[in-house]
């Protein structure tokens, strides 16, 4: 009987373990689509796609290097409109980590930008993401530049 409850201990604790890692799993798709979807439609200057509603929180901020803060879906689209207008040649991101609790996330990892001149310029990234019904927006998006090592 001992060697039974042992076993049915430790079988929950495999599943409850084997279902967290899954959910994490998951969460990092979750993003991995969303930062896809972002970078193609920046490459194809697609601001109804980028600035979709299903995208950013409606009170979302960007935080990007050398510009003013910018709050709130219809600033971000005003913001996405000018970096398409500058020209985008190619956009990737990479996820480096992934964490939730409750109802924020977040996601930490590289961004590589290469405008139409072929210059290209490496950041590292946040993103905050806030649980909105069964959906994760975009809350908290921010770069900065990386620093190279010498």
């Amino acid at each position: 009987m001992k060697m039974l409850k042992m076993i049915t201990i430790s079988a929950m604790t495999f599943l409850l373990g084997s279902s967290l890692a899954f959910a994490e799993l998951t969460l990092h798709q979750t993003i991995d689509k969303h930062n896809n979807v972002l970078a193609e439609a920046i490459m194809q200057g697609d601001i109804e796609r980028l600035s979709d509603s299903h995208a950013y929180t409606d009170d979302a901020y960007v935080y990007a290097p050398s510009t003013p803060t910018v709050h709130g879906k219809e600033n971000i689209r005003e913001f996405w409109e000018g970096v398409i207008q500058a020209g985008a040649k190619h956009v990737s991101l990479e996820i480096h980590d992934v964490h939730n609790s409750g109802e924020l996330a977040y996601a930490v990892g590289t961004l590589r930008f290469v405008d139409t001149s072929g210059q290209a310029s490496d950041s590292r990234y946040l993103l905050v993401f806030k649980k909105d019904g069964e959906q994760w927006k975009l809350h908290l998006d921010m770069w900065t530049p990386s620093v190279t090592s010498k």
